[in-house]
Order: structure tokens, then C-alpha cells, then sequence
């Protein structure tokens, strides 16, 4: 069977290109032994805001994302669902004796 669902849109795909770098940089960061010092309260408060910013961010893009997903994806994927269970049941059926 075909599958019914539409292809990825390029957003998505260009989305996720751009958020891996990132999530890569951070990842590198955050297991590097940069500094031996501990990082003093002002310091830690202007990455805490920072970051907080930027998690808003992106989540207002895959939020975006998201819903413009659901929009076009979800009805394709209940029409596919709902024609794999008529076909269960036609298939029950001929099993079925009379």
C-alpha cells in the first residue's frame, strides 16, 4: 500500500537543519570542561535569561510548525487509518461462517 501521507514540508526540513548545528554546539559545550572556576550568581542569571529567550524561540517556531503539520498531516493520517481498519473488518467478515 501507498503510503498516504504527504512528503515533510521544506520548512520543517530547513528548520531542523538549522536547530541541529545548535543543539551540536551545545552539546559539545556542555560536556567540555571549559573553565575550572565555578560561575559566579550574575553571571549565571545572564545565561539562565539568555537561554530562556532563545528556548521561546524555538518554540514558537515548532509550535508553528507543528500546527501548520496537523492542519495538512492529520487528515491524510486518519483517512489512512480508517481505511486499514475497513479493510480489517471486510477481511473479518469473510472469515466469518454462514
Amino acid at each position: 500500500m501507498a503510503n498516504p501521507l504527504p512528503p515533510i514540508s521544506c520548512k520543517f526540513v530547513q528548520f531542523v537543519a538549522n536547530l541541529l548545528p545548535l543543539l551540536a554546539l551545545s552539546t559539545l559545550l556542555a560536556c567540555s570542561n571549559v573553565s575550572r572556576k565555578p560561575i559566579d550568581a550574575d553571571t549565571r542569571r545572564i545565561i539562565d535569561s539568555i537561554s530562556i529567550v532563545e528556548i521561546q524561540k524555538v518554540k514558537i517556531k515548532t509550535d508553528s510548525l507543528y500546527q501548520a503539520m496537523r492542519t495538512t498531516r492529520l487528515p491524510a493520517a486518519v483517512d489512512s487509518i480508517k481505511q486499514r481498519r475497513l479493510i480489517e473488518i471486510a477481511e473479518q467478515l469473510r472469515s466469518v461462517p454462514r
